[in-house]
């Protein structure tokens, strides 16, 4: 595994360039300074092998270059970007510092952007404002017409190639992830949480919210297994929100569409369960059809009788597991990793047919449905026909009869018997 970080101050068009070379649109682009807020990483694979691209947070100067100081750490390739139509500034110099003081100063690209129409082709005359920056690779840029972006990408496959011949026992290895996603209401600890995981501040803690405005992305080691976290943006009414917001919920619905990731929901231990704790649940369930774990947060510092706090939940916590944690001790965030697992293996089993028939025939017998007099519907077969979420198609005499009850029941025969408790179910009924 290779990991290219990219860096520079605010609007050189980090994002931009970061989304280019993944071939994605997974960092928000606007001029717009501090769009993106918590470090962006991504994975492409170049030539059969896999690398990581990572994006530093456009904040303003003073608070970034922490960040940027962590990005040139973990990287093992430097991508420099600079503005090449304003002087040098003096977060431009410390950067540069900080890759020298890391001794990266040949593993570094320094990319001069925003060199359009002319100016691209003069660019030796250019070049010399930042020779001096002590760089001696240094390659133009325009990204408004995307002149210099094959060299950049020539550059990139070059130095990815040098690695892995070094690097003879770096194998890349295609491992199944694990997807853990956190949501909830603001100022419920999620980039806390999501930074005790990841072992390093990587997503910005504030308590101002909506903080997260972009999702952010991260990859740790556990037992063995390979989990990829999310730290997850607010979600509010889609009625109440605009421009970046809604780029961004967008972004957000389509990665759940398409990771169909565990999704961990944080609720304050010590403030009231809301009806918006509650509605997110129902959407994250019962809309995006996603495995879902109640996680209640600050467990340490909770002194009440955490049982009103489960009954405020309603009937969720007779289908969701429940789990206390503190994001700020780590306290059982061992235990939500293991659930992680445990769900995600449930949510993508396929169960053979022949159980699932010997099942609810067993069970009609024992325990059978009701039925309003006259209505009774029978069940000639059952199979599931699809994974996350388990989706289970049943042929009975008469779709019409079927009731809200009768679904119940099945729904709730099969999830004692394979133990589906916080995995979304999907019935399907059809005429035999």
């Amino acid at each position: 595994m290779i990991k290219i970080g990219i860096v520079g101050r605010p609007n050189v068009w980090k994002s931009t360039l970061f989304n280019k070379l993944i071939w994605t649109h997974r960092a928000i682009v606007t001029e717009v300074e501090g769009t993106t807020r918590d470090i962006l990483y991504e994975k492409k694979n170049i030539e059969g092998k896999s690398v990581f691209f990572l994006d530093t947070p456009g904040l303003k100067p003073e608070d970034e270059l922490q960040n940027i100081e962590e990005i040139i750490k973990w990287s093992d390739l430097l991508i420099f970007v600079v503005d090449g139509k304003s002087w040098l500034s003096s977060v431009d110099q410390k950067i540069a510092a900080f890759i020298h003081k890391a001794g990266k100063k040949d593993k570094t690209l320094l990319v001069v952007n925003k060199l359009d129409g002319k100016d691209f082709y003069k660019f030796d005359l250019v070049a010399a404002d930042f020779f001096w920056l002590g760089f001696e690779n240094i390659k133009p840029l325009s990204l408004k017409t995307w002149n210099g972006i094959n060299e950049i990408k020539d550059w990139v496959n070059h130095q990815v190639s040098k690695y892995f011949e070094k690097n003879t026992s770096s194998r890349d290895e295609e491992d199944e992830y694990i997807y853990l996603a956190i949501m909830g209401r603001p100022n419920v600890w999620k980039s806390t949480l999501f930074n005790r995981l990841v072992g390093e501040n990587v997503a910005e803690v504030s308590e101002k919210a909506g903080t997260t405005l972009d999702y952010n992305k991260w990859e740790i080691h556990y037992k063995g297994n390979r989990f990829q976290l999310f730290d997850l943006m607010w979600v509010r009414r889609r009625g109440k929100i605009s421009g970046l917001e809604k780029i961004a919920l967008d972004k957000l619905q389509k990665m759940l569409h398409y990771v169909k990731p565990v999704v961990a929901v944080l609720i304050d231990l010590l403030e009231w369960v809301t009806h918006r704790d509650l509605t997110l649940l129902k959407e994250v369930f019962d809309n995006y059809k996603l495995p879902t774990i109640i996680v209640f947060n600050k467990y340490d510092a909770f002194e009440g009788d955490i049982k009103s706090k489960i009954r405020e939940l309603g009937n969720f916590p007779a289908v969701l597991p429940l789990l206390t944690v503190s994001a700020k001790t780590g306290k059982n965030l061992h235990k939500l990793l293991e659930l992680t697992k445990e769900l995600q293996h449930k949510y993508l089993r396929h169960i053979p047919t022949h159980e699932l028939n010997k099942l609810l025939r067993q069970k009609y017998l024992t325990s059978p449905p009701t039925f309003p007099k006259n209505k009774i519907v029978k069940i000639w077969y059952i199979t599931q026909v699809w994974e996350a979420p388990p989706t289970f198609k049943i042929f009975v005499n008469r779709k019409d009869r079927v009731t809200t009850a009768f679904k119940r029941w099945i729904e709730k025969t099969l999830r004692e018997a394979y133990d589906l408790k916080g995995i979304p179910i999907v019935l399907e009924f059809e005429n035999k």
